[in-house]
C-alpha cells in the first residue's frame, strides 16, 4: 500500500489546477479499489487453488502408496487429519495398541536370599478386552507381569499360554474398551515393501519408539536359542526392547511380530519378526487352551544326508535314532535305525520338511509313512499323538 500511494502523489500531479487535482483523486480511488480487489481476489484464488492442488496430490499420492484394497487409511482421512505420510496414522493409530511389558523375576541368590531381576519387551492388544501377544522370551520365567500402556498406566497381567517353539506368548490385562490392533496377511509381503515398527526400545523410557524400513525379505529360516524359526527380515530399526512390538504395512495392519535383531561389529539394519500368519493359528490356540496341541510321532530324529548314505550304503531320509516307548510310533512298529522317506506321498530329505508335513496333520490323524529298513521299504500307518502328552510322559 506503501508503495502504491507513493506511485499516485507523483510531483507531476501537484503542478495542475485544483480541479484536475480533484479528478486526478478521483480516479486513482477508483483505480485503487479496482487494484485492491484483483489483487486480492488473486492472491484468494491462487492460494485456494494451490491448497485445492496440494491436497488432491497428496490425497492421489496417498491412493496410490497404500492401494485399492485398504480398510484402514483411506485419501479422505488421511487428508482430514493433515499428515504428510501414512507413517503418521500408522503412528497414532496403531502406537496405541502397542505396549510395554516388565517381566519382574525372582531369583534365587543363596539359601536366606532372594533377589528381583527385571526385563522388559513389547506386546500388541489384539482384542478390545484385554489379550496381548508377546514373545515368549518377553515373559519367560515371571513371577509377576506388568503392562504399561501408552500414557503411562501400569497393569498387572496374567499369562494365558506360551509356546517356546514359536517364541509367541498371550497375556491378558484387566481392562475394556482397549484400542486393539488389526492383524493383516504377511502371505502378501513383498520384498521392498514400506514396513513401520513400533515397541519400547531398551525399556519403558524409549515407549513407543517408531522406526521405519523395508521388507528385505519374506522368508528366513534361522535357527535362534535352539528353535526353527521362518522369520521376515527388515531393515527397520529393532532393538532389545523392541521384543513382541508391531511391524506393520502401510494399511495399518500388524503384518509381524517382531523377535531379534542380528547383532555384531559392523552388522546393521538386520532385524527379525515372525510373520503374523504364522503366528495367527498359535495365537488361538493360547487363548482357547493355553498350549498349542501338536502332533508327535513319538521318535527322535537324525537327518541322513547324501555323504552319510554313501559312506554307510542307506538311502537319504529322516532317521529315527530312538523311539518312545508305548508313543505312536512305537505302537506302528516303527524302530531305531529306520529311515522314513515319505510322509503321505511327499519325499523327506531334511528335519524342517519333516516338520512341515507333520505340521499338515492333528493329533489323532493316521498318516501313511515309507519307511527304509535293512534293505527293504515297508508301508506304515502311524496315528499321530499329542506333542505335549507324548514327550512329557
Amino acid at each position: 500500500m506503501d508503495e502504491f500511494y507513493e506511485y499516485d502523489y507523483d510531483s507531476k500531479n501537484k503542478k495542475d489546477g485544483i480541479g484536475k487535482y480533484i479528478l486526478v483523486a478521483v480516479i486513482s480511488a477508483v483505480i485503487t479499489c479496482l487494484l485492491l480487489f484483483y489483487i486480492g481476489s488473486s492472491f484468494g484464488f491462487i492460494s485456494m487453488e494451490q491448497s485445492d492442488k496440494t491436497d488432491s496430490e497428496d490425497g492421489q499420492e496417498q491412493e496410490q502408496i497404500i492401494g485399492e484394497d485398504s480398510e484402514v487409511f483411506t485419501q479422505e482421512n488421511t487428508t482430514n487429519i493433515g499428515s504428510d505420510t501414512p507413517i503418521i496414522d500408522i503412528a497414532k493409530n496403531v502406537g496405541s495398541a502397542v505396549v510395554g511389558i516388565v517381566n519382574k523375576m525372582e531369583i534365587t541368590r543363596g539359601f536366606f536370599e532372594n533377589e528381583i531381576s527385571e526385563g522388559s519387551g513389547s506386546g500388541i492388544i489384539i482384542s478390545d478386552d484385554g489379550y496381548i501377544v508377546t514373545n515368549n522370551h518377553v515373559i519367560e520365567n515371571a513371577s509377576e507381569l506388568v503392562v504399561i500402556l501408552p500414557g503411562g498406566e501400569k497393569v498387572n497381567a496374567d499369562l494365558v499360554g506360551k509356546d517356546s517353539k514359536t517364541d509367541l506368548a498371550v497375556i491378558k490385562i484387566n481392562k475394556k474398551n482397549l484400542p486393539a490392533a488389526k492383524l493383516g496377511d504377511s502371505d502378501r509381503l513383498q520384498v521392498g515393501e514400506t514396513v513401520v515398527a513400533i515397541g519400547n526400545p531398551l525399556g519403558s523410557e524409549l515407549a513407543g519408539s517408531v522406526t521405519s524400513g523395508i521388507i528385505s525379505s519374506t522368508q528366513r529360516d534361522l535357527v535362534i536359542d535352539g528353535k526353527q524359526l521362518n522369520l521376515i527380515q527388515t531393515d527397520a530399526a529393532i532393538n532389545p526392547g523392541n521384543s513382541g512390538g508391531a511391524l506393520v504395512n502401510l494399511n495399518g495392519e500388524v503384518i509381524g511380530i517382531n523377535t531379534a535383531k542380528q547383532q555384531g561389529v559392523g552388522i546393521e539394519g538386520i532385524g527379525f519378526a515372525i510373520p503374523i500368519n504364522d503366528a495367527k493359528p498359535v495365537i488361538q490356540q493360547l487363548i482357547e487352551n493355553g498350549y498349542v496341541s501338536r502332533p508327535a510321532l513319538g521318535i527322535v530324529m537324525a537327518e541322513i544326508n547324501e555323504k552319510d548314505a554313501k559312506e554307510y550304503n542307506v538311502p537319504v531320509g529322516i532317521g529315527v535314532s530312538q523311539v518312545m516307548i508305548n508313543g505312536p510310533a512305537d505302537k506302528a512298529g516303527i524302530v531305531p535305525g529306520d529311515i522314513i522317506l515319505e510322509v503321505e506321498g511327499q519325499e523327506v530329505k531334511k528335519l524342517d520338511e519333516m516338520q512341515k508335513q507333520l505340521e499338515k496333520f492333528k493329533s489323532g490323524d493316521a498318516v501313511n509313512m515309507v519307511v527304509w529298513r535293512d534293505g527293504k521299504e515297508y508301508n506304515i500307518s502311524v496315528k499321530l499323538g499329542e506333542y505335549s502328552k507324548v514327550f512329557s510322559e
